[in-house]
């Protein structure tokens, strides 16, 4: 009991840090992606419909959107900024999704849906949500080295007893009661120990050059 709360304060205080860092690096990144947005929209409106250039520009101004919805989320995630709470049906989230999760794994990879009909809600962000997945999904293809394999994505509903959520990567204590759960799943080369230990460490990376934050 007391290496387990250890390991909870450890995991805690990491976790404190990095928030204030990614609260940082988000607001720093966030006045950069203005001006970046406001040049483009300029450009953009004084380029003729028809210049060749213009398709260039608009995937410049897309790729800026895109990169301040990530400082949104880590500025919610450093607490100074808001996740959008709300009931969500998770079997929804997902497959809203397919598309999207067709597009970003490998061409050799089937994904295969495994979704309990009839779930409670959940309350949660969705943009949060559809990051999660996709993050995971992207691990799940690159886990099979492109090779064939199959990602299986798992929704369900289960009783979790106080002993059965003190066993998990929680920091916070949850009541016992019944929980929705997703599961990712893949056919490809899996973890050692040692890798697993190492999950949730900031900029911890097995590939060749570090990707950011990962799990953490």
């Amino acid at each position: 009991e007391r290496r387990q709360l250890e390991a909870q304060i450890q995991q805690t205080q990491k976790r404190d840090s990095l928030a204030v860092m990614a609260g940082g690096i988000a607001h720093d990144f966030n006045n950069l992606l203005m001006g970046v947005l406001g040049n483009a929209g300029i450009v953009l409106d004084d380029l003729p419909e028809d210049a060749p250039i213009r398709k260039n520009v608009a995937q410049i101004e897309k790729a800026a959107h895109r990169a301040v919805e990530l400082t949104k989320q880590m500025l919610a995630y450093s607490g100074k900024g808001r996740f959008v709470i709300e009931p969500l049906n998770l079997n929804v989230v997902l497959e809203d999704m397919r598309p999207l999760l067709a597009s970003a794994v490998s061409k050799k990879a089937e994904i295969a849906y495994d979704l309990t009909p009839n779930l409670p809600f959940i309350e949660g962000d969705a943009a949060q949500l559809r990051q999660l997945v996709l993050n995971l999904a992207m691990n799940a293809s690159e886990a099979l080295e492109d090779q064939p394999g199959t990602i299986r994505l798992h929704t369900g509903a289960m009783h979790c007893s106080e002993e059965y959520l003190r066993s998990t990567y929680l920091e916070e204590e949850h009541p016992e009661g019944h929980y929705v759960f997703f599961e990712l799943s893949d056919t490809g080369c899996g973890m050692s120990e040692e890798t697993q230990a190492m999950l949730f460490d900031p900029f911890f990376s097995t590939k060749f050059t570090g990707r950011g934050l990962g799990l953490a």
